[in-house]
C-alpha cells in the first residue's frame, strides 16, 4: 500500500508532520443521490438532504479543526478523494456538485474562511474504489 493510501485508513483527522499547513479528515458519508444534479427530486426532500449533510460535514470540520488546532486560513486549496466499495463508473463532475453542501458544511466547521473563488480553490476530485477501505470522503485543506 502507497504511503499516500494509508491516510484513508484512518477515521481521524491530523495535521502534516512534515508540512503543518494541511489538515486532513475523513467524513464516512458520501453524498445523498438527491444532491446529485441529475437527480429530479422534490425540492423539500432535496433541502432536507441539503441541510443534513451539509450539517454532517459541518460537524466533522468543526472536531477536526478543534482536535488539531488549525486556524482557518486566508486562502486554501482543498483536495476531496470519494471512496467507493463499487466499481461502478462515476462522474467526477457531478460528485463535485454534489459535494457543495459539504463545502458549505466546511465553511461552517470553520475550516475555510469562505467558499468564493478569492478564497477557494477546488482541484479536480479523485475516485478511489476498494473493499477495504469505508466509503466516503477524505478531504485535504492545504493553506495557500
Amino acid at each position: 500500500m502507497t504511503e499516500s493510501r494509508t491516510a484513508y485508513l484512518t477515521t481521524t483527522p491530523w495535521r502534516d508532520t512534515y508540512q503543518t499547513s494541511r489538515l486532513h479528515f475523513f467524513v464516512p458519508v458520501l453524498p445523498p443521490r438527491e444532491l446529485s444534479p441529475n437527480g429530479r427530486f422534490h425540492w423539500a426532500r432535496r433541502a432536507a438532504q441539503v441541510k443534513n449533510y451539509r450539517n454532517s460535514v459541518g460537524v466533522m470540520a468543526g472536531n477536526a479543526r478543534q482536535l488539531t488546532g488549525w486556524p482557518a486560513p486566508a486562502k486554501a486549496r482543498v483536495k476531496l478523494t470519494f471512496i467507493f466499495r463499487s466499481a461502478t463508473r462515476r462522474d467526477p463532475d457531478n460528485l463535485l456538485a454534489s459535494f457543495k453542501s459539504g463545502i458549505d458544511g466546511m465553511v461552517d466547521g470553520g475550516v475555510i474562511i469562505g467558499d468564493d473563488s478569492e478564497r477557494l480553490i477546488i482541484k479536480p476530485p479523485e475516485i478511489v474504489v476498494s473493499r477495504r477501505l469505508e466509503s466516503g470522503v477524505h478531504i485535504v485543506v492545504e493553506a495557500i
